[in-house]
């Protein structure tokens, strides 16, 4: 029967099972589509986060050579500031010493890693997530970031870099969710 309020003549009265079982046709396969185009995105965002674990492990992996190789730039440095050293010289270069830990992104990687952790549930949940798993993304954008800037080191930079590129592919998905 046709939908309420809407008057028809004979012929459209008799073409309307035709015409409602064509729409509902339509939206099962509309629904099925999205649902197969959802599956994809799911299955490409899980890639991506794989990637960013591996480049993560990677600069882990990485970061106790990367901090003694920097440690040891800024002894140098200072010490070509300081030429001889006194007691008062050593202190200065200690001083300086400390300055590495600015360079550690442990932080920046635990907190790559919650989000990761936090995606993750997003992604298992079965509900929404488009608006959630963006902001995630950002997030994730946020400590990548920060974690490529205090990089002084090319193959953490270039892990910075795998993220980044893995981040941004796990945006664009997210907005083709729901």
């Amino acid at each position: 029967e046709p939908p309420k309020g809407v008057s028809c003549g004979h012929r459209v009265q008799d073409a309307w099972p035709s015409v409602r079982l064509a729409i509902e046709e339509a939206v099962d396969r509309l629904i099925a589509m999205r649902r197969h185009e959802g599956r994809r995105l799911l299955k490409d965002i899980r890639l991506q986060a794989l990637r960013i674990r591996k480049a993560l492990k990677a600069i882990r992996t990485r970061l106790p050579q990367s901090l003694v190789q920097q440690k040891r730039r800024l002894q140098q440095r200072v010490a070509t500031l300081l030429g001889n050293t006194s007691s008062s010289s050593t202190a200065k270069i200690q001083e300086a010493l400390a300055l590495v830990k600015d360079v550690d992104i442990h932080e920046e990687l635990v907190r790559l890693e919650s989000h990761l952790g936090q995606a993750q549930q997003l992604l298992s949940g079965g509900k929404p997530i488009g608006k959630t798993l963006d902001f995630l993304a950002q997030e994730l954008m946020r400590e990548a970031n920060t974690m490529g800037a205090k990089a002084n080191d090319a193959v953490m930079v270039r892990r910075a870099i795998e993220i980044k590129s893995a981040i941004e592919r796990i945006r664009e998905q997210a907005q083709n969710l729901e």
